[in-house]
């Protein structure tokens, strides 16, 4: 009675229970099992390690080995060891125990970062002396020996993970027997397949369902990554890996700037013998990347979309063409918007009602409306979206539904509906926000300072620009950078920081010119607002048109930084 009373015991008893059935607490073994716990220091993944010896051996038994190995490493001196030091012992001593095959199996298993499921460990671990088939038995024992543990689900195929005192361990053996290097590779091959599989399922797959199984192997990617962009990684292993990252950090699963710095670094391991299918889907997340300009991003798009028809992938050919239609609209480009939304528009009827069709709906109807500006027809615009968000909706993607109702909220602006814009963009920044989802919420807030300034609310454009400020600065986004530094400008302008305002106005204006870039119709009714400020200041004399091209020289040089640093003088006037 006593001896159950106490937390170290109970686990142990526990764990031994399911390695023999019907083992309890009794009399006669109680001393022996709180003198192994005593002997373990209470550790708990050191007790489970013992308890799953209960099998071969009685308590009384284990408790002399266990003195005989703590003996052996402390010369016989009646210390305790140091905790670090039980636990090393104890690995070992399991270890020691495990045959030959369970041996390789453990160690090959440390090269998994995150948890795996069966499929992986057959696909990474095999080799030498160890067949697919007997993978599944092998991890079973080692399952019963607490060397790896199986992790609660209910929702998916049962999955499994070494703890980090395992895991660092069995690395230490993978290296002593010199197969880290080919069981890195296999992990990278293994993954590539898995996101390979899951890129090609997420168009027909409910988004949640698509999330809640591709979670769990995101450690395992990123591990991976590190990997093949590392010393001594491997160019085309890092190619296949950055070309399957799309749908993570569209799902908000992978950070997105670092989604593109590793695209980007891919890009320039590029050569003629890369695979059709890892270059087509990497020009494809190129031509995504918001931090270059429109034409740029448009040549990647017709890239992607020269490599899917050669692959025979009809819908990502219209999914690529609607991209390049977005991304020439964007570069001013009417009559190469038109070509390639024309072809995209035909391939529609052929394609299934799946998320790759809404994709290529939005893209239409975002290429309408910033080509047709002021006059676009916007009904014809709303009807692609709408089919666009129907699509999204019934397959639970949350992301593709909020792109949507961005779009709608600027077609009510482009209306002159500012207050209607102001609502649907304020219940889209709730939304983002609560999803953590950063790069939307600075996109929902930068448009919502448009809304609120067109409508001659400055205050609530200061509210949304002041919690803007600090995000872009993480997110590092040129595009939506520029835009917001135009809305930092007129609001500076109504505050009378006239001269603050023509700084920030030469940085916008120096994106839009390098980056060969149209502004959006919204864009272009905040530079019409702001021109018509600094005409009025010229003519009033408070400041010359010598000065203002002066200070806008200044701020085409400006850093990022330095915008940021303005941006908070700016709100710091405006209180």
């Amino acid at each position: 009675e006593l001896a159950a009373g106490y937390a170290g015991i109970r686990l142990f008893v526990e764990r031994a229970a399911l390695v023999q059935p019907g083992f309890r607490l009794e009399g006669e073994n109680a001393s022996d099992i709180a003198a192994i716990c005593q002997r373990l220091d209470g550790i708990a993944l050191a007790i489970e390690l013992a308890a799953a010896r209960i099998r071969l051996m009685r308590p009384r038994d284990l408790l002399a080995r266990l003195n005989d190995r703590f003996r052996l490493l402390t010369g016989g001196a009646r210390t305790h060891l140091p905790r670090q030091q039980t636990l090393r012992a104890l690995i070992d001593w399991s270890f020691a125990l495990l045959d030959e095959a369970e041996r390789v199996v453990f160690r090959r298993l440390g090269v998994f970062a995150g948890s795996f499921d069966l499929a992986g460990a057959e696909a990474v671990v095999p080799g030498g002396l160890i067949e697919p088939e007997a993978v599944m038995d092998l991890v079973v024992s080692l399952l019963d020996k607490s060397l790896i543990i199986r992790l609660p689900s209910t929702e998916r195929e049962p999955r499994y993970r070494l703890l980090e005192s395992t895991r660092d361990y069995a690395l230490e053996k993978l290296a002593e027997a010199g197969e880290t290097a080919a069981l890195q590779r296999a992990y990278a091959q293994h993954m590539v397949a898995v996101f390979g599989a899951a890129q090609r399922r997420w168009a027909d797959t409910d988004a949640l369902v698509w999330e809640r199984n591709i979670e769990p192997e995101v450690e395992n990617v990123r591990a991976s990554l590190a990997w093949a962009f590392g010393d001594g990684g491997d160019d085309g292993m890092a190619i296949a890996l950055a070309a399957r990252l799309r749908p993570l950090w569209r799902s908000n699963l992978f950070d997105r700037r670092m989604a593109f710095a590793l695209v980007s670094a891919a890009a320039n391991k590029l050569t003629p013998e890369t695979p059709a299918e890892d270059a087509a889907w990497l020009w494809y997340a190129l031509a995504a990347d918001t931090s270059t300009s429109a034409r740029v991003r448009a040549d990647a798009a017709e890239r992607a979309r020269g490599l899917f028809e050669a692959l025979g992938d009809r819908q990502m050919v219209g999914v690529a063409l609607a991209l390049a239609a977005y991304t020439l609209a964007l570069a001013g480009d009417a009559v190469g918007m038109k070509r390639h939304a024309d072809a995209a528009r035909a391939m529609v009827p052929t394609i299934p009602a799946n998320q790759n069709k809404a994709t290529i709906l939005f893209n239409l109807g975002a290429a309408m409306m910033i080509a047709g500006g002021d006059v676009a027809d916007l009904a014809a615009v709303e009807y692609d979206l709408a089919a666009a968000l129907e699509i999204f909706e019934r397959f639970n993607n949350h992301r593709g539904m909020l792109e949507v109702s961005i779009n709608l909220a600027e077609i009510q602006a482009v209306r002159g509906d500012y207050h209607a814009a102001i609502e649907l963009a304020t219940r889209n920044a709730v939304e983002y926000r609560s999803r953590r989802a950063w790069y939307g919420l600075v996109h929902s807030l930068t448009n919502l300072a448009s809304y609120c300034l067109l409508a001659e609310d400055n205050a609530a454009a200061a509210r949304a620009v002041r919690e803007a400020l600090p995000l872009i600065a993480d997110l590092d986004e040129q595009q939506l950078g520029a835009i917001f530094a135009g809305s930092l400008a007129l609001l500076a302008a109504r505050a009378g920081a006239l001269e603050m305002a023509a700084s920030l106005k030469g940085y916008e204006e120096h994106y839009y010119i390098s980056n060969g870039q149209a502004r959006e119709p919204i864009e272009r009714r905040v530079h019409e607002a702001l021109m018509g400020l600094f005409a009025a200041a010229e003519a009033d004399g408070t400041l010359s048109g010598a000065k203002r091209v002066q200070l806008m020289q200044a701020g085409a040089e400006m850093t990022a930084d330095a915008v940021q640093q303005l941006g908070r003088t700016v709100l710091a006037k405006i209180g």
